[in-house]
């Protein structure tokens, strides 16, 4: 065992020495070609996502491999027929989200060998960044047992002295000096002799695309001698992308606004009260906070000189235990109170003929608000038909501690003290209106923002804002997240003298299945517009359809 080791050793190292490979390849300016996939092939692509990620030595995911048997040994060998080099641009539609580009790589033989190791990296760049996409990896037959034998010479280490984390990672630095590649769309094992076309197909997403994506290839060979040639730059693949954005209305949308000469501003606070008193405590339960925040808006609404103050209406509630007249009286008083603490909050305002005071009593519409929205009751609707039907008050509280005395319970603790409010509001008017309405015109902010996101292609959070909109650019969001039939259906609507809804149409009608449909509205189109007839040729829904009529 040890003199075949040996003489596998020796032979690896003469086959080391006898392939130079930086040396060679650098005075020959060797280099991987990078082209465009020509139509035939972009015809019969597979779907970009059904590509698998791999790394075997007895499948190649992308192309055809051949199997055949030198000396022993398992050879796989990769055949196409010649590559038909295209134009360096070409432009590529956005659908459903995703743009899909797809490219041939080309390694000529003089960069192969047995003894050798190719790396290709594919790097898209978008605008100002710089995407490395998954790695290619193709190894010579001998490289690839040099690999194994060093892989196993590291196994069996590990399995003879059992080493910890530190002593494995020296140790697989000590016997790998060749790792196999990671994360790598394919890995194959190739044999020397022609010229390798790989295809290499990769979807986008729409919303990281810009308008122009940029390819590149960079790669290196790695020798057994230990050289390693880095691939010159091939030459740069420019994709032009082709949206629905095409068709958008970008002109700005105004909205009407009607502005009111006379404002009522509603407030609302929560202030404790003791239960039978109507005295305001600052330091019970929240009333400080409370308390601030009304002066500090009472503070703003008079500070602002384009308002003046007509009237400020005050009234205060009560919950509904005890006596209806005792709590009618306790909700005045508690209005009261808080007018003379106004009062010495603004010591120089007239607040004594702007302020009017009133008593809402035992608040049982907010009450049976709250009861509506509070899931610990569990007999709300039997407690709200009992407050529709009891007209007395005492006698409908009463009955309902006596039905549902859990219930009861809780609205006492957590319910009532919620309708001991205030309510507070101000009615003011615009010192500079005299009319009482004025008609204003301003830009739609909110469609603007709508807009946006569809030109950046976030077209889910665009759909958001524009779907109540229903013009032409929610149905160039519906196309372009697949929802085919609703924007079908909402292009009917739409104008048929405009040629930019009659070609959408067209793309819809082809999307569902519907050829004639497709052509008469396409037709349609280039009878308003007929610059759209050269349109049809980027769209791969028209461009098949308008061929074989």
């Amino acid at each position: 065992m040890r003199i075949a080791m040996y003489i596998f050793l020796l032979l690896a190292a003469g086959a080391a020495c006898s392939c130079s490979t930086s040396g060679r390849l650098a005075r020959r300016d060797a280099q991987a070609l990078l082209s465009h996939t020509p139509r035939p092939l972009r015809a019969v692509a597979p779907p970009a996502d059904t590509v698998r990620r791999i790394r075997t030595n007895t499948e190649f995911d992308l192309i055809p491999v051949e199997v055949t048997y030198e000396n022993g040994e398992e050879t796989y060998n990769i055949w196409l027929d010649a590559v038909t080099v295209v134009a360096p641009s070409r432009t590529v539609p956005e659908r459903c989200g995703h743009i899909e580009i797809d490219f041939l790589v080309t390694l000529p033989r003089i960069l192969q060998s047995n003894c050798r190791s190719i790396v290709l990296r594919p790097v898209l760049h978008r605008e100002q960044e710089r995407i490395p996409l998954e790695e290619i990896s193709l190894r010579g037959t001998l490289f690839d047992r040099v690999q194994r034998r060093d892989y196993w010479q590291y196994v069996r280490y590990l399995e003879r002295f059992r080493p910890d984390s530190v002593h494995a990672a020296r140790g697989f630095r000590r016997f790998v000096r060749y790792p196999l590649p990671e994360g790598v769309r394919a890995d194959s094992v190739t044999r020397a002799g022609q010229d390798i076309s790989l295809r290499y197909v990769q979807r986008i997403p729409a919303a990281e695309a810009g308008r122009r994506l940029l390819v590149i290839l960079e790669g290196e060979i790695r020798g057994l001698d230990g050289s390693v040639y880095p691939l010159p730059p091939s030459d740069t693949l420019r994709y032009n992308i082709s949206s629905m954005l095409f068709f958008a209305d970008t002109t700005t949308r105004y909205v009407e606004r009607i502005i009111e000469k006379h404002i009522r501003v509603s407030d609302r606070k929560r202030l404790a009260f003791r239960a039978g008193e109507s005295c305001i405590v600052d330091t019970l339960e929240n009333n400080e906070v409370q308390l601030s925040l009304i002066a500090q808006l009472m503070e703003k609404i008079f500070d602002r000189r384009e308002y003046a103050v007509d009237s400020i209406v005050l009234r205060a509630g009560a919950s509904p235990e005890g006596p209806v007249r005792l709590n009618e009286r306790l909700s005045r008083e508690r209005a009261w109170n808080l007018q003379h603490r106004f009062a010495a909050w603004f010591p120089s305002l007239p607040l004594d003929t702007l302020i009017r005071t009133g008593g809402i009593g035992e608040d049982w519409e907010t009450l049976a608000a709250l009861i509506r929205q509070d899931d610990n009751i569990v007999h709300k609707q039997e407690i709200e038909m009992l407050i529709e039907q009891e007209q007395d008050p005492d006698l409908r509280e009463t009955r309902i501690a006596a039905c549902f005395p859990e219930e009861y319970a809780y609205m006492q603790r957590m319910l009532y003290p919620r309708l001991r409010a205030v309510h507070i509001d101000y009615r003011l008017h615009r010192t500079d209106m005299v009319q009482d309405t004025l008609v204003t015109t301003r830009p739609d902010s909110l469609y603007a923002e709508g807009v946006g996101l569809m030109q950046q292609r976030q077209y889910d959070a665009a759909l958001g804002i524009l779907a109540p909109y229903a013009d032409i650019n929610t149905a160039i969001c519906l196309l372009s997240v697949n929802r085919n039939a609703q924007a079908l259906e909402l292009l009917l609507s739409l104008s048929d003298d405009d040629a930019r809804v009659c070609y959408l149409r067209a793309i819809a009608y082809a999307r569902q299945g519907k050829p004639t449909q497709s052509l008469q509205a396409f037709d349609a189109a280039c009878a308003l517009n007929e610059d759209l007839s050269y349109r049809a040729a980027l769209d791969p829904e028209l461009s098949e359809l308008i061929k074989n009529r």
